[in-house]
């Protein structure tokens, strides 16, 4: 079986774009067992893409809370993050991971990759199956360059075992397909004939139904998220004036 560890920590909007990645993955090894490393504020956008007995999607979420962890360490509670830091470096080592796909290009989910190859390298079976060529070893996959609008940081490359070339204009969700597939070895995805999917249809159904109880239809109503966590995201005010 092919365990792949998707790292891809934050924010909102970089976890939602990373989404389809579940479903190439699907796509390409439908037994896989998969599990995603994100920050603890973000997992229920993950949930709804849990392997139940009818869909198969992620099988492991794993917390982290760096974000968390900062601020208590400035508090003065260091064993206290020093202990919910062994336990999450533990749920690491549920599986030998042949491929660790790193998303976002930062330092820091870096680092998770060295401690999730690491323990893998520490669990090596190796009277394991190799699948499709892929030997008992982990294989970090990362960006090998800044991309339009995301942020980079380049000494992450100091942790991937494999750099890919993305197109500086590329969309993060075309950015994220492919890395994943030149990881795993995998023509890269069209938009046009394998778009990109993002939750199970039940769900979505589910979603527009709570977020429309009116039962307006299509260009009938306009759904406005106002808030983020950083001025530079914010929408100049002129433009909130037009909208009216």
């Amino acid at each position: 079986m092919m365990n792949i560890l998707l790292v891809k920590l934050s924010s909102l909007g970089d976890v939602l774009h990373n989404l389809p990645v579940v479903w190439d993955i699907r796509n390409s090894y439908p037994k896989a067992y998969i599990a995603w490393v994100v920050e603890e504020q973000y997992v229920n956008i993950l949930e709804p893409l849990l392997t139940k007995e009818d869909f198969l999607g992620i099988d492991l979420i794993i917390p982290i809370s760096l974000r968390r962890w900062k601020k208590e360490i400035l508090k003065g509670s260091f064993k206290d993050v020093w202990r919910e830091f062994l336990a999450f470096r533990k749920s690491l080592q549920v599986r030998h991971w042949n491929v660790i796909i790193e998303t976002q290009g930062l330092i820091k989910s870096g680092l998770v990759t060295a401690w999730a190859k690491k323990s893998s390298m520490r669990s090596i079976d190796q009277t394991a199956t190799a699948e499709k060529g892929l030997k008992n070893k982990v294989k970090v996959v990362g960006l090998a360059n800044k991309t339009e609008y995301s942020g980079y940081e380049p000494l992450a490359r100091c942790f991937y075992d494999q750099f890919v070339q993305v197109p500086f204009h590329d969309h993060a969700v075309d950015r994220s397909r492919l890395v994943l597939a030149q990881g795993l070895g995998k023509t890269v995805p069209n938009r046009i004939s394998l778009p990109p999917q993002f939750y199970p249809d039940t769900f979505v159904q589910d979603l527009t139904l709570q977020s429309n109880p009116l039962g307006l239809g299509i260009n009938q109503y306009v759904m406005c998220f106002h808030a983020t966590a950083r001025q530079a995201k914010c929408w100049d005010e002129p433009n909130w004036v037009e909208l009216g």
